[in-house]
């Protein structure tokens, strides 16, 4: 028996357990929105607020309307919102302070989305002070993510774009993105109400993907090995999915083994659960089989989307089984 331990790169670590033809591979890689969020440019995806001119507003008693388009177009990305809105009697509320009139960031601030668009943060006005887009009013550093502990907050629905809750402010109270939260029948869609004001932003979550890449094995079966099986272990919560790509070929050499020619998909419905985690099949067909047979070095890619933000999920363990 032969017991190899490897680490390939932070954060995933490999480990290798040889029984024969059989290796029993691990692989450790828990992705969430803000683990890949170091793997693709910030806010890559981010779309302005709505042109329709209902549907860019913000209302508080006090001070009034707040424009999030007109005077400089308000952005929401999948991590935070950027630029700034405008009041006839506050000026400029900021969104981000890299984005602001001035791009003051002393101290940092801004909104935050969790790509699932459920917003938290600060916003700053040079009048009023800071706005809270989630928390309490006596303590606004309450946990964002608990819905159930929070009095207020924002939201964004992910299918639409429309801006729901309420923000706080210690000086002027509370900020409106919905007229009808607040006055019966002023639905933002209804023509015929009077009134009528929401926000809607041109922003939809979209998936993040990442990779995990294996090392080449080599079966050390002389003209070639047949790659029978793989098997995983893992979760796929919600939408998320996980998918293999396969490179085969009878030379060592890293040309021929980044060549990823065989799309393998994972069953979607687990066969069994193992140790508290559920084990999927890798779906190998007759094509793939036949381009699998008669190679002595093996090498896979793990591919992992988090289905539009929504749900990530989580490779542990990777199983492959070859035959002469």
């Amino acid at each position: 028996m032969l017991k190899q331990y490897t680490k390939e790169y932070a954060p995933t670590a490999l480990g290798i357990l040889v029984f024969g033809g059989l290796f029993v591979l691990g692989v450790y890689a828990f992705f969430s929105p803000s683990a890949l969020a170091t793997h693709i440019a910030q806010n890559k995806n981010i779309a302005d607020m709505s042109a329709t001119s209902t549907e860019h507003w913000a209302w508080n008693d006090i001070i009034g309307w707040v424009d999030m388009r007109n005077s400089n177009i308000v952005k929401v990305g999948d991590y935070s919102m950027e630029g700034y809105g405008l009041s006839s009697s506050m000026g400029e509320f900021a969104f981000d302070c890299a984005t602001a009139p001035g791009a003051d960031c002393n101290p940092p601030y801004h909104v935050s989305n969790d790509r699932r668009g459920r917003l938290s943060g600060w916003a700053w006005n040079d009048i009023i002070g800071w706005i809270s887009f989630c928390g309490e009013t006596s303590n606004l550093l309450a946990d964002c993510l608990d819905l159930a502990a929070n009095p207020y907050r924002v939201l964004i629905d992910r299918s639409n774009g429309k801006f729901s809750g309420y923000a706080w402010n210690d000086a002027v109270g509370w900020f409106s993105f919905d007229s009808a939260q607040h006055v019966p029948n002023a639905a933002c869609d209804d023509l015929n109400a009077g009134n009528r004001y929401c926000t809607i932003t041109e922003w939809r979550p979209t998936a993040t993907t990442g990779t995990i890449e294996s090392i080449v094995y080599d079966t050390s079966v002389q003209g070639g090995a047949q790659l029978n099986s793989i098997v995983w272990r893992g979760i796929t919560p919600g939408d998320s999915l996980v998918d293999f790509e396969i490179a085969v070929s009878d030379n060592l050499t890293l040309d021929d083994l980044t060549q990823y020619d065989i799309s393998a998909p994972s069953d979607q419905a687990p066969f069994r659960v193992h140790n508290g985690a559920e084990e999927y099949r890798v779906i190998l067909n007759d094509a793939n089989r036949e381009k699998l047979y008669n190679k002595r070095y093996i090498r896979y890619k793990v591919n992992l989307s988090d289905g539009a933000g929504l749900e990530t999920p989580r490779v542990d363990e990777i199983i492959m089984n070859w035959s002469p």
